[in-house]
């Protein structure tokens, strides 16, 4: 299978293509996919908010622009998941994270546009 890769969204920022499993990119800026399995993040002008950063208790994640929270999930730094929540369109989502110990973490955020917002957060307790 080869697929073309065209950002939809280039008045957004940067967007990062990110393919799992077997998936080679070719120099003409197509990608040979064996698993057709691919996650588009868009790191762009916050689409969505996670606050506080840091945070000790809990954080709260909003979604912009009109689109609606599916699926939010949390990585420390060592990729594994540590937080994994689905949701129905929702637009805030407050996330408990007392029990995650000091350090940084990616918050994945699954929108119903079918794009995944990371962003970088960090848990800081006293």
């Amino acid at each position: 299978m080869k697929l073309k890769l065209k950002d939809i969204y280039p008045q957004r920022g940067n967007t990062q293509i990110i393919p799992y499993e077997a998936c080679s990119l070719l120099k003409n800026g197509e990608a040979f996919l064996i698993n057709d399995s691919i996650n588009k993040i868009v790191d762009s002008q916050n689409i969505v908010l996670i606050n506080p950063n840091p945070a000790s208790d809990e954080i709260k994640i909003i979604s912009e622009g009109g689109f609606t929270i599916r699926e939010i999930f949390i990585t420390d730094a060592l990729g594994r998941i540590v937080f994994k929540n689905t949701y129905s369109d929702e637009r805030e989502c407050i996330v408990n994270v007392s029990t995650f110990v000091n350090g940084m973490y990616l918050a994945h955020t699954l929108l119903n546009n079918g794009l995944t917002h990371s962003k970088n957060i960090t848990i800081e307790k006293q």
